[in-house]
């Protein structure tokens, strides 16, 4: 067991590698975990474990790597439990969100417990807790700037497109890039880059992390890559994400009085979350403009295995045909008709795959709602290649789609040649997240850029808007919207 808890002492406390200018490489620091050595850690999930009633006589032997990582666990929890005695709440909460990405099997009910105190903890603090940073603004200054992208692991090939756009950007900008995808935890990074004193942070690009470096409130002014929930007022985030796409939705089906509206969703996550999205904007907007949105009204229709049967309870036109079995039973004799549809639709809304969106136009028409108007919110990109092999299937559909991923569809038509240039899109973003950086608080409400609109709100927070288009009959077809 010795061997044991000196590998763990180890792998909790691994070298970090930091990507400067000059791309070498120097050992990590250790995280801040006041009057207390990995050493005492060991000591520590010893006697924890001793009285959690672990016997190594009476259970059976596991493998070796998960004994260290049931260790790593205990030492990760043991951390967090510190970091509350010395009242770091935000510490506490990093712990955690590091323990989510732990197997659940690793973790005994004692353990499960003590993270349900530490949870229960977290919540009382956050509900008592006055946010000071309110009052701190978001303010460039380029005298000493980190950068934090993956660069290697899955991600490293979008880091590393991005890390060359803001390089060429800030030409004038010394940068010192860090690798989020090396460290254990966003607590341990964070540890590490506080002891440059950065006037200015941009990134993480992942979700998770971007939300962790957000919650630390450093009070130090940052440009996030992702979306956050309830960002600090010294921060900004710009993201390639599309959950926003659904604003000029709104804003047209509101501007045009279409009322009856109903939503086409699957089970897929990115279609619920797409859903999700419009329901929280929706009542912003409800909530901004409530007499602009009297007399709407707003269904979900759920895609029931084929698109076919979808359509068909979308409409109510099965609700006709039970009508129809019903007369023709008590008359006793055979009927024909056409299914009568629901006559208070204005507009169908498919937030659901290209495959899927593809068979709604003809289908309404089929059900005689052809002047129901179609609009393609995708919940997923499909690529530029498989866009194009369907293009010439699409039937009176308004898509909102990313600029650059409708000019590389145009520019693959015209030359026959498909090019999903992922590396090409990431640069420009980190050009254009330079930009933002540098001048969010300057900028007009609104500017064009190679990725789209950007538009900031009332807050000077940025976000990339799509554009749209008109498929009909394999022709894709920009729309300018006000």
């Amino acid at each position: 067991m010795v061997a044991i808890f000196f590998s763990a002492a180890t792998f909790a406390n691994p070298q970090v590698r930091i990507y400067s200018d000059t791309g070498h490489l120097v050992p990590g620091i250790e995280s801040e975990t006041p009057s207390t050595s990995n050493a005492d850690l060991k000591s520590i999930v010893s006697k924890q474990q001793d009285s959690d009633g672990h016997d190594e006589s009476s259970q059976p032997k596991q493998p070796l790597d998960r004994q260290i990582k049931s260790i790593d666990a205990e030492i990760l929890l043991l951390k967090a439990e510190l970091s509350r005695k010395n009242g770091e709440p935000t510490h506490v909460k990093a712990y955690l969100d590091s323990l989510k990405a732990v197997d659940k099997s690793l973790l005994s009910p004692v353990m499960q417990l003590r993270i349900q105190r530490l949870e229960a903890y977290l919540q009382q603090t956050s509900s008592d807790k006055v946010e000071e940073s309110d009052k701190l603004d978001y303010v460039f200054n380029p005298k000493e700037v980190v950068v934090l992208l993956p660069l290697t692991g899955d991600y490293a090939q979008i880091g590393r497109a991005i890390k060359k756009g803001l390089k060429e950007e800030f030409a004038n900008v010394k940068l010192k890039f860090y690798d989020t995808e090396v460290f254990d935890s966003m607590l341990e990074l964070w540890n590490l880059i506080k002891l440059s004193q950065p006037t200015f942070i941009i990134g993480p690009l992942r979700q998770g992390k971007a939300q962790v470096l957000n919650d630390f409130d450093t009070r130090i002014p940052t440009l996030l890559l992702n979306e956050v929930n309830s960002p600090k007022s010294y921060v900004r985030s710009i993201s390639l994400n599309r959950d926003k796409h659904v604003r000029p939705l709104i804003q047209q089906l509101v501007e045009h009085q279409l009322k009856g509206i109903s939503l086409i969703v699957d089970n897929t996550k990115a279609s619920q979350d797409m859903l999700k999205a419009f329901q929280e904007n929706w009542a912003q907007y409800s909530l901004a403009h409530p007499d602009d949105v009297k007399g709407f009204r707003i269904s979900v229709q759920k895609f029931d295995k084929r698109m076919d049967s979808t359509v068909n309870h979308l409409v109510n036109a099965n609700r006709s045909d039970i009508r129809k079995n019903w007369l023709q039973k008590n008359i006793k004799h055979k009927l024909y008709f056409n299914e009568r549809s629901r006559q208070d639709l204005d507009v169908v809304i498919s937030l659901v795959s290209q495959r899927q969106a593809i068979q709604v136009p003809p289908l309404l028409k089929f059900f005689h709602l052809g002047s129901v108007q179609h609009f393609w919110l995708p919940s997923e990109l499909p690529t530029v290649k498989n866009f194009k092999k369907g293009i010439g299937f699409w039937r009176s559909t308004y898509a909102l789609l990313p600029k650059y991923f409708a000019n590389a569809v145009i520019q693959t038509i015209k030359s026959g040649e498909a090019d999903d240039n992922q590396v090409g899109i990431f640069h420009a973003f980190g050009l254009l997240a330079a930009k933002v950086a540098e001048s969010a608080n300057d900028l007009s409400v609104q500017q064009s850029s190679s990725l789209g609109r950007v538009v900031l709100n009332e807050r000077r927070e940025p976000t990339l808007l799509p554009e749209e288009y008109w498929l009909n009959k394999g022709r894709i077809s920009l729309i300018q919207l006000p």
